[in-house]
Parts: structure tokens; sequence; C-alpha cells
């Protein structure tokens, strides 16, 4: 019985898995941006409280970074109105997120099909095992 059928899926299965992979990575990363650009419109109107006030222990020998520093990189250029986008940001999140939920399911469809392409492959012929990476 020849093998080759068997390792034609097991490579497409595994190309398949790859751009599956880099597809959850680029998700994560627009999940990330989306998160921190939510943060940043929130930030643009209502700032965190100032560091520093609370002098406990050995904390009272700490100076904490500078507020006004801060307050001036978190916020760049953003205006106040920054947090109009909020809505649209959280919406556009969704839809990642949801994407995302999809690239997963696919990943572990193609995942199950590649470990069962293996599992046949070793049975079919256990002299011959296929290679893994």
């Amino acid at each position: 019985m020849s093998t080759r059928p068997l390792l034609d899926e097991t490579e497409s299965l595994r190309v398949r898995r790859r751009a599956l992979r880099a597809e959850m990575n680029r998700v994560q990363h627009w999940r990330r941006l989306l998160r921190a650009r939510i943060d940043l419109s929130v930030s643009a109107a209502l700032l965190p409280d100032r560091l520093g006030l609370v002098d406990s222990g050995s904390l009272a020998d700490v100076a904490p970074p500078d507020h006004v520093r801060m307050t001036t990189l978190v916020r760049g250029d953003l205006p106040a109105s920054a947090v109009l986008d909020l809505e649209e940001l959280r919406a556009l999140e969704g839809e990642v997120q949801e994407y995302g939920r999809r690239v997963r399911s696919e990943l572990e469809r193609v995942t199950e099909r590649l470990v069962q392409r293996l599992t046949d492959d070793l049975v079919a012929d256990p002299t011959h095992l296929s290679p893994l990476f």
C-alpha cells in the first residue's frame, strides 16, 4: 500500500494548521491593539489617580514615576473626544473576538484531523512513521 496520499494529506493539514496558527496570532495582536486603544480613549478623558498616594513601610523611600510625564505620554495627541470612539471600538473588538473564536474552532478541527491522519498512517504502516516536524 502506498503511503504517498497519506503523506500529501498530512502535509496539507500541517500547512493549513500553520496558517491557522499564524491567523490566531494576528487575531490576538489586533485584539490587544483594540483593547489598548480603548484604554487610551478612556484615558484621554479620565486618567487614573496619581501614583504615590500610599506612604507605607518600604514605600516611604521610593519616589513614584512623574505623574505629569506619564499623563503626557499616555494621552499623547488624543483629544478628550477620543472617548466618543468607544462604542465603535468595542463593537469592532467584539467582531474580532468572534472571528477569533471561528479561527480557533477551525484550528482545533484541523489539529484533530491531523492527529487522526498521523494515527491512521501509523496503523496502516507501523514501520513508516510520518515525520512530525
